[in-house]
């Protein structure tokens, strides 16, 4: 085996954007997005919300980047249970460990706070930005 994939919750998120009012808690909250637009929340989430000492807010997220993990996926309908709505509004993330990234990983995550995601889910992640700036400018 190469490498391993979890399929990991999101248990803070839907705190976090209440607690910083975030545009995107108004949909998720009332239930009215749809699975690609929890995704794309769950993402920015992942990637931009931090504790006071940089580290991402998330908890899981925390284990598994500070363990080596890469950001290989996100699932905006992955977890409808009542917990997994009320956490996370049904998204859920895969973490992957590939063996030949996890020292690598680690060792940016832990100097330089960098959030490793596959190089698929970052290009996405870039073509997003671009989108919004050209929307918003």
């Amino acid at each position: 085996m190469s490498s391993f994939v979890t399929l990991s919750p999101i248990p803070r998120m839907l705190d976090w954007l209440r607690a910083h009012k975030a545009e995107e808690a108004f949909a998720l909250l009332d239930g009215t997005a749809t699975p690609e637009e929890v995704r794309a929340a769950a993402l920015s989430y992942l990637i931009s919300a931090k504790s006071r000492d940089g580290a991402p807010f998330d908890p899981v997220a925390r284990f598994h980047l500070g363990n080596g993990a890469q950001i290989h996926a996100v699932h905006g309908a992955a977890d409808m249970s009542e917990t997994g709505r009320r956490n996370a509004a049904g998204a859920m993330v895969n973490y992957e460990y590939d063996l030949q990234q996890i020292e690598r990983n680690h060792e940016r995550f832990v100097q330089l706070g960098e959030i490793s995601m596959t190089p698929a889910l970052r290009a996405k992640t870039l073509k997003s930005d671009r989108e919004r700036r050209v929307q918003a400018g």
